[in-house]
């Protein structure tokens, strides 16, 4: 069951996520936003591999693990918090429902 979640579960947040952030994001910039996520998510994996490796040394394998695990569950706690949970329509300005001096012709 946990290989299911594990494989099952990032597939259905990407393609969230990363739809959020195209709707919200203005095409000129939504390259350098893409390059900012995937440099902090993947960016960041080494120095969690070193923080586990350090504490699995000092610690316990077992409480280096409970300790992992707590910080993964910390990350789905904010999420379940987020007000993004409730989010069922984009807000009005990523719509494009307002106008910009751009968008007017004279």
């Amino acid at each position: 069951m946990a290989q299911v979640l594990r494989g099952t579960g990032p597939s259905l947040y990407s393609v969230n996520q990363q739809t959020l952030r195209q709707a919200l994001i203005t095409p000129a910039l939504l390259s350098r936003a893409n390059a900012t996520w995937r440099f902090l998510v993947y960016g960041t994996q080494p120095l969690g591999a070193l923080l586990g490796g350090l504490l699995g040394s000092a610690l316990s394998l077992r409480t280096t693990l409970v300790i992992g695990s707590g910080v993964m569950l910390l990350g789905t706690a904010i999420a379940c918090a987020s007000p993004l949970r409730s989010l069922r329509e984009l807000p009005a300005q990523a719509r494009g429902d307002e106008s910009t001096p751009s968008d007017v012709t004279t």
